[in-house]
């Protein structure tokens, strides 16, 4: 769940691996595991997103139709960055906005938080839920937009942090109190979508 400190991850063959979730940035949609593996795990390099280009070929990969279980493989699908632009409402049941990259690639279910990359395969950015129904593009937050809070991440248990760091920003408006828990709207009123530790 959303509170979570460790989770399961799955890998090709269907191996599971225990990850402990070293933080999170809610706004952004971040969580970053700490998998504890006998032997080094492949990986994504991390790109930068401040160089995609409209035209790029893009990548989105995920565990749609559960195809690590069915094909012990990810799906992938294939299309081109197709805008770079910003998001201002959330949408879909996305908590971000903000920059994001646009891709023709097909996102299907399962593959919200799961990787777009280049063609050399670097991770151009994570994607997100927030999507318009009227242009059946898959959204994703860039990775450049992300890399502070993962470093935020480290710093914090670099510099002690026991539990889950949480380093998503409040928005400091004179006008609001902080009542230490995020809403959004729902039919009928606001929806809590979660309660942070230590709040008022």
């Amino acid at each position: 769940g959303a509170s979570s400190s460790v989770v399961t991850v799955v890998s090709k063959g269907n191996r599971q691996h225990k990850a402990r979730v070293l933080g999170r940035d809610t706004a952004k949609e971040l969580v970053l595991l700490k998998i504890d593996a006998p032997e080094p795990l492949p990986f994504v390099p991390l790109g930068d997103s401040d160089a995609a280009r409209i035209g790029q070929v893009s990548y989105v990969f995920g565990d749609s139709f559960e195809s690590l279980v069915n094909d012990d493989q990810a799906a992938m699908s294939l299309g081109a960055v197709s805008g770079l632009y910003r998001v201002d409402e959330r949408r879909g049941g996305s908590l971000y906005t903000g920059p994001v990259i646009e891709t023709s690639a097909a996102v299907n279910p399962n593959q919200d938080g799961g990787p777009l990359v280049d063609r050399e395969g670097r991770l151009l950015g994570i994607i997100t839920l927030n999507y318009d129904e009227a242009k059946f593009t898959g959204l994703a937050i860039p990775i450049n937009a992300l890399k502070p809070s993962i470093q935020k991440i480290r710093k914090a248990h670099a510099d002690g942090e026991k539990g889950v760091a949480d380093v998503t920003e409040r928005p400091r408006v004179k006008s609001d109190a902080w009542a230490g828990l995020e809403t959004r709207a729902a039919d009928g009123g606001l929806e809590i979508v979660r309660v942070s530790k230590n709040g008022p």
